[in-house]
């Protein structure tokens, strides 16, 4: 379900209301492919909702808050567009005892618009975001959107024990102003992958825990998928998260496609192994106390960084849903590691996109600027295509024109990919020489892969 948040401003009981949209955004995007929009409303006064277009149903038009502040779902069922050109429709919002009104656009891409992850160059219409994330001197390691692609969350290792989680409004932007709000996190290792779940009013952020220090001070080898309530300001430690899995294997890395009630959880520690699980089970597994199969080691100091708590060592008991009973859909080995270097992957319907490196490019002083790789492989593992290379991310007269790069630094490094609605979306990170990091998300067809 895609949702859209309108944030009343005004004080309980008030006779006229106010209507603020989520991040002053107006619009709200929907996938060629059609989908079914979920409108979250708050108001404490009654409103409508008028107007539409024949390749959408808007559901639940109206309501009334009473003078209490309350929670309203408008669903918004959109039809495929299966034309060569996108297209929009307007809706209005009356609200409050004075017959105010707020305007929105729904708009949708056409199935022909998009250009796929093989172009060449890089051109405007290929940009979903390039909104800093919440620190511009650290590459951006996970990503995630609202549902209606107003909002970016990132994942940032921002120093050797330190992650940032942070939260900015999604759309295209110059601005090398960084994300208001974040948290920070202990320990929780480099969150390749994160999930976003918004329940109740409330976002969470899936991603690995209880990671381990490394002789560099970094830290690997998460061992728990945990959910935290994202709070702004907030410092979390592994044992603060607010739900814990166990699947009693490390490096974990989760993947979850929602629609399919799926996930996939993958292990590069343990021989590089793929399972699926269907994710209603292992939402069901019952909380227990659980001791963790290997050691960690987290605090203290290591190569010149110091943390600030003391060292721990040791398999720490923590409470968790042990899932390591159930029995997978799928498993399988994949081990990319004779062609290609570690960055992501994604669960999508029948297929699993792996997101590597391939060659270095020249030149790279920074050793940094590699060329990015999709592989693709069903659900038993069979590699359908192999070495799809995205030459755009390569295109330095591209990189230079748009500014995510300069002559000097000349650092392009893929991070992060999903696959949402028929669309493909891929996560780069950018450096220049004064070591400003942008992350920038393109988004393209999924057509031929």
């Amino acid at each position: 379900m895609f949702a859209l948040a309108f944030l009343p401003s005004c004080k309980k009981g008030g006779a006229a209301g106010t209507l603020i949209l989520n991040g002053g955004s107006a619009t709200v995007d929907a996938s060629f492919a059609g989908e079914s929009l979920s409108l979250r409303m708050y108001c404490d006064c009654k409103w409508k909702i008028s107007g539409g277009a024949n390749w959408f149903q808007v559901k639940n038009v109206e309501g009334d808050g009473a003078g209490v502040l309350k929670l309203f779902t408008v669903v918004i069922d959109v039809s495929a567009n299966d034309s060569d050109k996108p297209r929009e429709a307007g809706l209005k919002v009356s609200y409050g005892a004075s017959g105010q009104v707020k305007e929105l656009t729904l708009r949708q891409g056409a199935a022909g618009s998009l250009k796929p992850c093989t172009a060449s160059s890089i051109t405007d219409d290929m940009l979903f975001s390039t909104a800093p994330a919440g620190t511009t001197t650290a590459v951006q390691q996970g990503f995630e959107f609202s549902p209606d692609k107003s909002t970016m969350y990132f994942t940032q290792v921002n120093s050797r024990y330190k992650n940032i989680v942070a939260w900015t409004p999604r759309k295209v932007t110059d601005s090398k102003d960084v994300a208001a709000n974040r948290m920070t996190l202990y320990y929780y290792s480099h969150s390749n992958n994160i999930h976003l779940e918004q329940d109740g009013g409330n976002d969470y952020i899936w991603l690995g825990n209880w990671g381990t220090r490394t002789t560099e001070s970094k830290y690997t080898d998460p061992q728990v998928l945990s959910r935290i309530k994202l709070t702004k300001g907030a410092t979390l430690r592994p044992e603060d998260a607010d739900d814990n899995y166990y699947f009693g294997t490390r490096t974990l890395h989760a993947s979850f496609d929602v629609a399919n009630d799926r996930i996939a959880i993958y292990s590069q520690r343990d021989g590089y192994t793929m399972k699926i699980y269907r994710l209603s089970d292992v939402l069901k597994t019952p909380v227990s106390n659980v001791t963790l199969k290997y050691e960690i080691v987290n605090g203290g100091s290591e190569a010149g960084f110091t943390s600030p708590d003391p060292e721990y060592r040791g398999k720490p008991t923590i409470k968790a849903h042990d899932c390591r009973s159930l029995t997978p859909l799928k498993t399988f080995v994949y081990n990319y590691t004779s062609t290609c270097g570690w960055q992501t992957f994604c669960l999508s319907g029948d297929r699993i996109y792996f997101f590597l490196e391939d060659k270095q490019m020249d030149p790279a002083p920074n050793g940094m600027h590699f060329q990015s790789v999709i592989n693709v492989l069903d659900l038993d593992g069979n590699v359908l295509k192999s070495g799809i290379l995205q030459p755009f991310a390569d295109n330095m007269d591209d990189l230079l024109k748009y500014g995510f790069t300069d002559n000097k630094a000349k650092y392009m490094e893929a991070e992060g990919i999903l696959v949402r609605g028929g669309v493909l979306y891929l996560l780069y990170s950018g450096k220049d020489d004064s070591g400003f990091t942008r992350p920038i998300i393109f988004q393209l067809s999924t057509s031929g892969l």
